[in-house]
């Protein structure tokens, strides 16, 4: 049967028994995902999103920022690069008019600043300093210091190479900090290998010959585990 696709108009060619399952509607996939899409979608909701706290609602295929846009609103205008919307009451969900401040950049930081909240005290991590900072400035480093000295000192020590003795081969060779990942290094790749073939492997006592072997745990189901088939079928 001749049939025209619900969304392009394009006509197509449908047996009778899918129509008779509800398929045939769309000539091609996209067609179908223009369907689901928005409002259609399942899981639909209103196109309200959270990220990072503030709630995003879908303005001309665009996901805006609601505080942003309900005092752009409110304005009558678009809200400058340098313009904030603080909230009041520190909820970010609660976007009530009543609850939104338009302030500067510099107003909005200073006014962060002020709140006790908003600062921590941490340990250096050079010199075992106490110093408090904002959390959001900490947040951005894992390993805080209390000033660019001891922040420049933590970096030249990272990037300088120091002698190592190799847990393996008890070979000694130099490797920056920063490329040390455990407390035991190794020389080489060949070295690394053998070490997880250690840690993996273990030996046994063949119960036949008596021969010692090597083995995987995991492979090894048995009490009395054999170094081969033949001394496993004696072994039965």
């Amino acid at each position: 049967m001749i049939k025209q696709c619900e969304v392009c108009k394009k006509e197509i060619t449908v047996s009778p028994y899918k129509i008779k399952r509800g398929w045939g509607r769309f000539c091609s996939i996209k067609c179908l995902g223009l369907t689901q899409r928005g409002p259609h979608a399942p899981n639909w909701k209103g196109g309200r999103s959270l990220r990072q706290g503030y709630i995003y609602i879908r303005v001309d295929g665009k996901a805006v920022r609601e505080h942003r846009y309900i005092m752009e609103q409110h304005l009558g205008r678009k809200l400058l690069d340098d313009e904030i919307v603080h909230h009041i009451n520190g909820d970010k969900e609660n976007n009530n008019l009543l609850n939104l401040q338009l302030m500067t950049n510099s107003n909005h930081v200073s006014l962060h600043r002020r709140n006790p909240e908003a600062w921590c005290t941490f340990c250096c991590s050079v010199c075992n300093k106490q110093f408090t900072r904002l959390l959001t400035q900490a947040c951005r480093n894992n390993t805080p210091c209390c000033s660019k000295s001891c922040a420049n000192r933590l970096r030249r020590d990272k990037n300088k190479s120091k002698n190592f003795v190799c847990s393996v081969c008890g070979k000694s060779f130099k490797k920056y900090l920063s490329q040390l990942k455990n407390n035991s290094p190794c020389c080489s790749t060949k070295c690394v290998k053998i070490k997880l073939h250690k840690s993996t492997h273990t030996v046994y006592l063949c119960p036949i010959c008596g021969r010692n072997f090597k083995r995987k745990r995991t492979t090894v189901h048995t009490k009395t585990p054999c170094c081969s088939k033949s001394c496993a079928n004696k072994y039965r």
